[in-house]
């Protein structure tokens, strides 16, 4: 009898796990990259790039404290890739903006790996020869740019202080729902989608605004000022983020 008891409790145990498992399950494409990717920065005057290259996709992009930072996705999963960012060491002049444009290209590696992988690469970006004093420029802008997609390309100011009063600030009429990944961002399964357009944006919260008192209700209809983020460490990413193409967001502001 005690036999049967014993074998009773471990049948229940695991169907508990299997439970558990089932629970939390992940997109089988989209994995967490188990080698870590690596970004080298090259300043090249002619500013070109091998002809052996592999696909990408910048998801986001930032500089703070001297810093550069990109949220990639890429197939493969198995090898260690590298992402490429060369300067041609010039600035471009655009009325009062003074800009430096950074080209982003990943290099052939032979990965046999077809899963896709989201994954966060980060360097100082002063080995690019480019000083304290220019990244301080507060009329300096950054364009980084997918070498093989053109248009995918993100343009920010390099100034981690400098506020343009030109710039109208990200503002959005959403209204908060909720989606069955719950690892991404400050919120877990609660997140924003736009009211105000067509078609309607996803967004998830990676941070907040010291002011930002706000805890997240399901069904509340928000007016937020935000700024674009990038996630900040590789991540088992659910299959939301690739369905709705979710952005990161850090919210500086929430009106009810």
């Amino acid at each position: 009898m005690k036999k049967y008891k014993l074998m009773f409790l471990f049948l229940t145990t695991a169907v508990l796990l299997l439970s558990c498992q089932k629970e939390k399950s992940y997109d089988p494409d989209v994995i967490k990259q188990t080698k870590e990717s690596k970004m080298v920065l090259q300043k090249t005057e002619n500013g070109t790039v091998p002809a052996d290259q592999l696909p990408f996709v910048i998801h986001s992009a930032g500089l703070y404290q001297g810093t550069i930072y990109l949220s990639i996705s890429f197939t493969g999963g198995i090898e260690t890739h590298q992402f490429t960012v060369i300067w041609d060491g010039s600035f471009i002049s655009n009325g009062d903006k003074k800009e430096m444009d950074l080209i982003v290209y990943h290099p052939y590696v032979n990965d046999p790996g077809t899963s896709t992988v989201y994954d966060s690469i980060s360097a100082n970006i002063l080995p690019l020869g480019i000083s304290l004093e220019e990244l301080n420029n507060p009329l300096l802008w950054i364009r980084v740019t997918n070498n093989l997609n053109p248009e995918n390309t993100f343009f920010f100011k390099a100034s981690n202080n400098y506020v343009d009063p030109v710039i109208i600030p990200n503002v959005r009429k959403v209204k908060v729902v909720k989606e069955g990944c719950s690892d991404l961002g400050l919120w877990g399964d609660l997140w924003l989608v736009s009211e105000d357009t067509v078609p309607a944006f996803h967004y998830f919260v990676m941070a907040t605004d010291e002011s930002v008192t706000y805890k997240p209700v399901e069904g509340d209809h928000l007016k937020i000022n935000f700024d674009y983020t990038y996630i900040t460490d590789s991540l088992n990413v659910c299959t939301q983020l690739k369905q709705l193409n979710a952005q990161p967001i850090k919210i500086t502001k929430i009106t009810k």
